[in-house]
């Protein structure tokens, strides 16, 4: 009888571990989105990234943080405070301000969708990504730490057939 080591619990952990926060994350429509401007300091900063989820849009509250398309560009997206609600025709309409800025964004948006995008968790990064590390050099070492462990496993069941 073959015995069971350590490290091939450990392995197997980590792919369960894996696996579930990947179920989690589908199942609750969270996505990982990064701050690309300090409009939003001290809150968030540059560099950071977001945990936002899928909610309904009726449940968005004053205060909340959002992520919205920018009106004149639907591509791109900005984070920022919800400082006004209104209903409109059965729709609601947002007013935002992010928290480093003087003056409320110049717009606001009518939102016709049925769920919004909702900041639920900031994860600092910006000392990661200033330091001598770098987000390249983090990439990097993450999709390497994936294909060695993936090499790893397939190493392992080729030499238990082996044996």
């Amino acid at each position: 009888m073959k015995r069971f080591k350590l490290s091939d619990a450990l392995l197997l952990l980590l792919a369960v571990a894996s696996v579930s926060v990947a179920m989690i994350t589908v199942n609750n429509k969270i996505a990982l989105q990064t701050v690309t401007s300090n409009s939003m300091e001290p809150y968030m900063q540059a560099g950071d990234i977001l945990l936002t989820r899928q909610v309904s849009t009726d449940s968005v509250q004053l205060r909340d943080v959002v992520v919205l398309p920018i009106p004149e560009s639907r591509d791109l997206r900005y984070t920022h405070r919800v400082i006004e609600l209104a209903k409109k025709a059965g729709n609601i309409v947002i007013k935002t301000k992010g928290d480093a800025n003087p003056i409320p964004d110049e717009w606001s948006l009518e939102i016709t969708s049925e769920q919004i995008p909702k900041v639920i968790a900031v994860i600092p990064s910006a000392p990661v990504l200033d330091s001598p590390i770098g987000r390249r050099t983090l990439f990097l070492s993450l999709l390497g730490g994936g294909v060695l462990l993936l090499l790893l496993g397939f190493w392992r069941i080729v030499k238990g057939r082996a044996t």
